[in-house]
């Protein structure tokens, strides 16, 4: 069998997104959720495996910053959208896939690379791991009490556009995101 190993083409997106969510479990996805992902994928950032005209593997990566201790902000490719269709499993098509999509990482200089895993075991072997664990907690409202500030007493909330939330929200976060 030969594949090739290529960065995506613009022309290519469906079929590479389709042989995603095949290997997802094949449910399609609405028409603006599917556009949605269409806008966010950048092509130049994501891999896809082709045998012949069928894709058979699918990697990508956005590129973000990371609040780290101290406060700095350090580049990062968060990893996502990696499958291999089923067909092609265990022909070392993902190990090829992560192992370029790890250099790349290299060369783009982003000293982090971040996965949020449906399957984290399989990815020890690329160099990922746990980076937190997750709590939950409930508290019994009855028994707690919210002690504001004086100064929360001059807050003014207003409900607005959804569009102005969002760079209002980044605006806050960049603010905030570098002293916690």
């Amino acid at each position: 069998m030969t594949t090739d190993l290529r960065v995506l083409r613009q022309g290519d997106w469906a079929r590479w997104y389709d042989s995603l969510m095949l290997a997802f479990g094949g449910v399609a996805e609405a028409p603006q959720e599917r556009q949605l992902w269409d806008d966010l994928t950048d092509c130049e950032r994501s891999l896809g495996v082709w045998d012949g005209d069928d894709c058979v593997g699918t990697a990508g990566a956005f590129s973000f910053r990371v609040s780290v201790p101290g406060g700095a902000f350090v580049r990062a490719a968060g990893i996502t959208m990696v499958s291999v269709a089923a067909t092609h499993r265990r022909r070392g098509i993902l190990t090829s896939m992560m192992r370029r999509q790890l250099d790349d990482v290299r060369e783009w200089g982003e000293p982090l690379a971040v996965l949020t895993a449906s399957e984290p075991a399989i990815y020890g072997r690329f160099g990922y791991g746990i980076a937190t664990r997750q709590a939950a907690l409930t508290i019994d409202s009855s028994r707690v009490r919210i002690d504001a500030p004086a100064a929360a007493r001059d807050v003014r909330l207003r409900f607005v556009d959804p569009a102005a939330a969002a760079e209002r929200c980044e605006a806050v976060h960049l603010r905030m995101a570098g002293t916690r």
